[in-house]
């Protein structure tokens, strides 16, 4: 069975979906609950929690874009709820923190799906799917499902490591499949403190693999590619 909902409109940071340190789903809705298409009467709309008599088995939740209309998706053995998503909203998903599992917020924002792990964003057009029970991230991909086992936050981290970037723009991550695979594309800058009376900074672009951490490649001005292994 299949649920369908329109979001036109909620508050700022209201989650729709919270996966739980358990792996439960735990929805959030609209306090209009005996409407199907959720048209929004003021500013101001009330989120609440459902309190489900029976947790969904296996559930799986899908955020993804399909003739231009993203939706949520949840899948379980229980049927399948589906929302249409209109409006930016920073934070639809929820993953909570547990061992292992590092709080992770999703969410859309200008038709591209937003990424958000301790203040570090990153942005893909391709669809996520988030297994609950697991908490695993897996974008899809012109070659299938590929997992997202390095989160935004962690892949800047891995690029600093490196020394070959000084620091990285803020907002200007992005997942997406390049030269073939699914990569981090971040832009940030290398700075040279010459003598410590000045201070030069060139751009670089890393490329950093979303399933090891491992910096794939870096686009920069040519003579700095030549000479960048003296500053690892």
């Amino acid at each position: 069975m299949t649920f369908l909902f329109l979001l036109a409109a909620a508050p700022a940071e209201a989650k729709l979906v919270t996966i739980n340190d358990m792996g439960e789903i735990v929805w959030s809705v609209l306090s209009d609950e005996a409407s199907i298409t959720l048209e929004p009467t003021s500013s101001f709309i009330e989120i609440k929690k459902i309190d489900q008599d029976k947790p969904d088995q296996k559930p799986v939740v899908s955020l993804g874009k399909q003739d231009g209309k993203i939706s949520l998706k949840v899948s379980s053995e229980n049927g399948t709820k589906e929302l249409e998503i209109n409006k930016n909203e920073n934070n639809l998903i929820e993953i909570e923190e547990r061992p292992e599992v590092n709080k992770l917020i999703i969410g859309v924002q200008n038709d591209k799906f937003r990424l958000e792990q301790k203040g570090v964003v990153a942005y893909t057009e391709n669809q996520i799917n988030i297994d609950a029970s697991s908490a695993k991230l897996k974008v899809a991909t012109s070659k299938g499902d590929e997992f997202l086992t390095i989160l935004p936050y962690e892949a800047v981290e891995a690029a600093l490591r490196t020394k070959l970037l000084t620091s990285v723009s803020r907002g200007k991550l992005e997942i997406s499949e390049h030269e073939g695979e699914l990569q981090y594309k971040m832009d940030g800058n290398k700075t040279f403190n010459l003598f410590d009376l000045y201070a030069y900074s060139i751009p670089v672009t890393a490329y950093v693999s979303p399933l090891s951490g491992e910096l794939l490649s870096i686009d920069s001005p040519g003579w700095y590619k030549y000479v960048s292994f003296l500053f690892i």
